[in-house]
């Protein structure tokens, strides 16, 4: 028999179960929903965790790009640097526009205005050890808007000087930068300075493309410093050669500064080209090396300060008729120039720089002559069999004028005369009119003003009267202009320009 209390227990169970059936269900929804929140909780903290890593990362890697980039530029800077630190880099750059007049011995006028052209010269210098050096210098030259080689077309006003053509200089090694072409570089010198011997006459070689254009005395005119050894009035033009100068200040005092020795090769025959892995040539008994030898001596004027003299001697053996032609060339004989020096710059401290040249020159021909559709033409003259001696001079003269109450303008003038044989080596000469190659007169005025210590404007005009014909060309005997038709009589140039050095 049950009692009360067992009774009353088992109904308190009975009465429990269902209860907590509702309980544990109530309890499961509870959980589920706690559940689905932690789930949904952990799916946003995934999804921040992304988002955070994402932006970590890209924080990161613009930090790094930033790190990068300056590391970059840092090395740049180094290696420019290291670069600049080796090789000393200037430049140059002109600007100038020509007007040109002629007159023919005919009485034929002709002009030709407006010609615009740029020059760019880029410089190079680098000490390589204490007693070794390197000098280089790179030049484009061209005509606005026009990629043709200069006197390339025979008809352009300045084809023939003093009526005869010029060849086109395309070829010429000595004309490459030197005369308007295209926006190619080229080097115009490039050249070792190697102190060999450091004693009481110290020794000096100077090895490969010369310092051998615009000389002395174009600096007056071009505004800015002495840019090559030899006198412009006997040597202009790129040459390639080895020249020894003993310095003599030390021991003789500096009247008596240096003596060079030079040789090189004005033109060098050959005909070579690679095919393939072969190599083929062409024998050249018709091509002539020109070998060049120079003689010079150097001083400065006792007691004149900024002054120089200088006595030069520059042979040419085997001077060829045509250098670029690969058959039908000629030795046609030899030449040599040879003559005096002297300069003065703010002479006495008065602002006028002053300077002379004059030089002669002896051609000798073989008595060979070719014909380019002239007729028979050897070294300065038209006869077969003819060997004389052809002899010519010339002189140079000029001055410049820096007013001391006008510090920024300068004012200069230039005559230069040349005899019926006068020729010299200016086969590459910066001077489009090549005015020092002139066989006849030659007058030059021009103004400069300093803009700053770097950029200058000049204006000038060059007035040319020709007396023979051939000015510059050293194949075919010079005639008198009024006893040739329509050979350039007169010449005249207007210029303008404007330049900058640094």
């Amino acid at each position: 028999m049950k009692t009360p209390i067992k009774k009353f227990t088992q109904i308190l169970f009975i009465l429990s179960i269902p209860t907590a059936s509702l309980l544990a269900a109530s309890s499961n929804d509870d959980v589920l929903k706690r559940l689905e929140n932690l789930e949904n909780e952990i799916a946003s903290l995934k999804s921040k965790n992304i988002q955070l890593q994402e932006k970590l990362n890209k924080n990161t890697s613009e930090s790094m790009e930033e790190e990068l980039g300056t590391l970059e530029d840092r090395l740049d800077e180094v290696e420019t640097m290291v670069l600049t630190d080796k090789i000393d880099f200037g430049l140059g750059f002109r600007n100038r526009v020509e007007n040109y007049e002629q007159k023919l011995s005919d009485g034929t006028k002709i002009s030709d205005k407006y010609n615009f052209s740029s020059k760019l010269w880029l410089n190079m210098n680098a000490d390589i050890t204490e007693n070794m050096s390197f000098h280089g210098r790179a030049t484009m030259y061209k005509y606005w808007s026009d990629s043709d080689v200069a006197f390339e077309n025979s008809n352009s006003i300045l084809a023939s000087m003093g009526g005869q053509t010029q060849q086109a200089p395309s070829k010429y090694d000595y004309k490459q930068g030197r005369m308007p072409g295209d926006t190619a570089l080229y080097i115009d010198r490039a050249y070792i300075d190697w102190t060999v011997y450091d004693g009481e006459i110290p020794v000096i070689l100077t090895i490969g493309r010369q310092p051998a254009t615009d000389g002395p005395s174009y600096e007056f005119k071009e505004n800015t410093v002495r840019k090559a050894t030899y006198s412009a009035l006997f040597l202009d033009a790129p040459q390639d050669g080895i020249v020894m100068t003993a310095k003599l200040d030390k021991l003789l005092g500096e009247s008596l500064d240096s003596f060079r020795f030079g040789y090189g090769k004005a033109f060098q025959a050959h005909d070579a080209s690679y095919v393939g892995s072969e190599f083929s040539t062409i024998s050249g008994d018709a091509l002539q090396d020109t070998h060049m030898m120079g003689l010079f001596l150097e001083g400065k004027i006792p007691s004149v300060p900024n002054s120089f003299w200088m006595l030069s001697y520059i042979g040419g053996g085997d001077m060829p008729a045509n250098p670029t032609a690969s058959v039908g060339n000629e030795n046609i004989g030899d030449m040599a120039v040879y003559g005096v020096s002297l300069q003065f710059s703010n002479l006495l401290s008065s602002g006028v720089d002053l300077f002379a040249h004059y030089g002669i020159s002896n051609l000798t021909p073989n008595g060979k002559t070719i014909d380019m559709g002239f007729g028979p033409m050897g070294l300065m003259t038209n006869e077969i069999g003819d060997t004389d001696d052809k002899n010519g001079y010339a002189y140079w003269v000029g001055g410049r004028y820096n007013p001391y109450f006008l510090p920024d303008l300068k004012i200069g003038y230039e005559y230069n005369h040349g005899s019926k044989n006068w020729f010299s080596f200016l086969f590459g000469s910066n001077d489009i009119v090549n005015k020092l190659a002139t066989r006849g007169d030659a007058h030059e005025i021009y103004v400069v003003y300093d803009i700053n210590r770097y950029a200058y404007i000049q204006a000038g005009a060059l007035m040319v009267d020709y007396d023979y014909t051939g000015s510059g060309v050293h194949v075919g005997a010079p005639m008198s202009v009024s006893n040739s038709p329509r050979a350039i009589d007169t010449l005249a140039n207007y210029y303008l320009q404007f330049s900058l050095l640094y």
